[in-house]
């Protein structure tokens, strides 16, 4: 959320996470992390809300 951080590295360390889940070098502990990936949804850049929800697997939890 820091406008001092250029927009591309979030955006890689999402696609980072979202590949390393996607091979299993990261599980996902349901609910745990998808308790911290709410918690922190207030903070995402807006650019960044769609793919945090897909790649984390957690649309089914936010209302519009």
């Amino acid at each position: 959320m820091n406008d001092r951080v250029p927009a591309i590295i979030p955006r890689v360390l999402l696609n980072n996470i979202a590949i390393k889940l996607s091979t299993n070098e990261l599980v996902f502990e349901i609910p745990r992390h998808q308790n911290w990936a709410l918690d922190i949804f207030g903070s995402l850049r807006s650019d960044l809300v769609q793919d945090f929800l897909t790649k984390l697997k957690i649309t089914n939890f936010i209302t519009p």
